[in-house]
């Protein structure tokens, strides 16, 4: 964001002009950014179910993420996707896609060119170097990429799709952290009575070798 903004300076616009930031408009973006939020989600989800059914031939891929201590999990639900949200949003539809429209000379061109680039950086974040992931992680994205760039063609404003990414990103961290907190319990209480019955062996064990 600060690098867009600097390149941004040397054609004379400002970063607060980058991010389309407007008091009188403020109340407008916020509720768009929220009204953004569903069919975001539709295409999110169904980029997800189809990338899923195409790469592992089932519905439900495999997730890597597990749960955080408190510091960096309040850090990923409240901090981090407001600077991303923000970040993404401003690198690939504010600075790349109407530069691309120009180069180019062609809208579509430019869409394809971002929604694509902005769905590979999903695909290397986590880097995992496992094909089948990355390829799930590059195909996931790309419907929702799409839409948002072309809902960015049509309002040309930052600040209510960086608001609907913060939010989004927020509510997917909490979700993770919380799903990956209960797997984590599941896991210990599955464990516990092996780990009980194993003790029990052992003292058994311990008891007739000391008679």
């Amino acid at each position: 964001m600060v690098s867009c903004g600097g390149l941004h300076g040397r054609e004379g616009i400002t970063l607060l002009d980058f991010i389309s930031f407007d008091r009188k408009r403020l109340g407008r973006d916020l509720l768009l950014g929220v009204a953004l939020i569903l069919p975001s989600l539709v295409f999110i989800y169904g980029g997800i179910i189809a990338s899923s059914l195409l790469v592992y031939g089932n519905p439900d891929a495999l997730q890597i993420y597990g749960p955080l201590p408190l510091l960096p999990a309040l850090y990923g639900v409240l901090i981090f996707p407001l600077v991303w949200g923000i970040t993404e949003q401003t690198t690939y539809n504010g600075y790349l896609l109407p530069r691309f429209q120009v180069l180019s000379g062609s809208t579509g061109f430019a869409v394809a060119v971002v929604a694509f680039s902005w769905s590979f950086q999903h695909a290397v974040m986590p880097l995992t170097f496992d094909p089948h992931f990355m390829l799930y992680r590059l195909l996931a994205p790309i419907a929702h990429s799409t839409f948002i760039t072309l809902v960015y063609l049509r309002v040309r404003r930052i600040l209510p799709l960086a608001t609907a990414h913060w939010l989004m990103d927020g509510g997917v961290s909490i979700h993770r952290h919380s799903v990956a907190a209960v797997e984590v319990e599941g896991f210990k209480r599955a464990e516990m009575p092996t780990m009980d019955r194993s003790l029990r062996s052992t003292k058994s064990k311990a008891w007739a070798w000391a008679r």
